[in-house]
């Protein structure tokens, strides 16, 4: 059964096969899929298992904020705690996850950045 995805403003609906989950987007801290599944993590802890890829979940939120390190996973910029350059670039996470940055995505992390104030030293 395809999860059904309802976007309005700064919300978002998520159905698994027993409940419709109302969902601030900025809650959402990365959302990861394998083979079928999609595993959506809150800022909260809880994880949502639904059945809608990665792709059809990035075109609902169509945020800039939200970008994809590796082709299977969505991650919002706002939970991003360091980026590691030299010896296998990584993202980390404010709740300890850690993804890997494909060779593919760099531009995609690149332009990302560059939407960021910071005081480099």
């Amino acid at each position: 059964m395809q999860a059904i995805m309802q976007s309005h403003d700064s919300k978002i609906v998520l159905s698994t096969p027993n409940h419709f989950y109302i969902i601030e987007v900025d809650d959402i801290v990365f959302c990861q899929q394998t083979n079928a599944k999609t595993k959506v993590s809150l800022q909260s802890g809880e994880q949502l298992s639904i059945d809608f890829p990665i792709e059809g979940i990035r075109k609902k939120i169509n945020r800039a904020d939200f970008f994809q390190p590796q082709d299977n996973c969505l991650v919002n910029g706002q939970y991003v705690s360091k980026l590691q350059r030299i010896e296998g670039p990584e993202i980390l996470l404010d709740n300890g996850q850690v993804f890997s940055i494909s060779p593919e995505r760099k531009q995609e992390i690149k332009h990302f950045l560059e939407k960021i104030t910071r005081i480099q030293i």
